[in-house]
């Protein structure tokens, strides 16, 4: 490596001058964080002191490569599956309902674990794409973001901030709820594709104003609080796909799943 690539590296401006000789011009300090990390949508590990976490879901079998930490299949009923693709550009771990006319749920998460404190600045972001095999009837519903301890009844998740798609037409819509006000079902004005992937992110780092993100997009559609939240309350990530009866088979394939937040 030379001298200029050097300099690059540690964040030092330069330039040339006459006759080839080099100027330092000044020296680049990281900040500490912005509103929204482009850093975390890059994929990139940020250079500030935190927690970092990126996870591609790549693997040939679950039985083999295991699901990473800290993902398990928490719910997950007898004729779902969840089992990573084989032979796609990006890999990914795929939530399937089955044709078994029944209520199932198929759900990530870490097992109520609860170990992103939402009083340290957490940034959650979550590639995923979705297969409708059909309409969505009115019970089912996909869910993408964070929580506090598993409950079968979303809205009885005393702590969640989450993207959610529901029924039979195509909304984003999105949630908080910090146990005091309970945000439910703003629509972000987006609508969700069959088999189009995208980023979800959520924003958590002024829990006065938590902020949703589609593919880069700031997409929240009011003011949504956490504000209640004054001491540590810790959360899990939720990747929920569920239906209340029927035979559709629909499918949430999730890529990735990456976290910023203050150590």
């Amino acid at each position: 490596m030379d001298l200029i690539q050097s300099l690059q590296k540690v964040g030092v401006l330069w330039r040339t001058g006459t006759q080839g000789k080099l100027t330092i011009d000044n020296m680049m300090v990281p900040t500490v964080r912005t509103p929204y990390s482009t850093e975390l949508m890059a994929g990139k590990i940020p250079t500030r002191d935190t927690v970092a976490m990126n996870i591609e879901f790549m693997g040939q079998a679950v039985a083999t490569h295991h699901i990473p930490a800290p993902f398990v299949a928490s719910q997950e009923t007898a004729n779902s599956t969840i089992e990573y693709v084989a032979s796609t550009h990006g890999g990914g771990l795929a939530l399937t309902l089955a044709t078994t006319s029944e209520a199932e749920i198929c759900q990530l998460d870490a097992g109520d674990i609860l170990s992103i404190d939402l009083l340290k600045n957490p940034i959650v972001s979550f590639r995923v794409k979705l297969h409708r095999s059909a309409t969505f009837a009115a019970g089912d519903y996909v869910l993408i973001g964070v929580g506090s301890a598993y409950n079968s009844t979303p809205d009885s998740v005393t702590t969640n901030a989450w993207f959610k798609l529901i029924g039979a037409n195509s909304n984003i819509l999105v949630e908080t709820d910090d146990g005091t006000t309970d945000n439910d079902d703003n629509d972000t004005g987006e609508d969700w594709t069959s088999d189009d992937i995208h980023d979800f992110t959520i924003d958590l780092t002024d829990l006065s104003s938590v902020k949703f993100y589609i593919d880069g997009e700031d997409v929240t559609p009011e003011t949504m609080s956490l504000a209640a939240i004054v001491t540590s309350t810790k959360v899990q990530p939720y990747i929920a796909l569920v239906k209340a009866s029927g035979t559709t088979a629909h499918v949430l394939t999730v890529q990735r799943f990456a976290l910023t937040c203050d150590r």
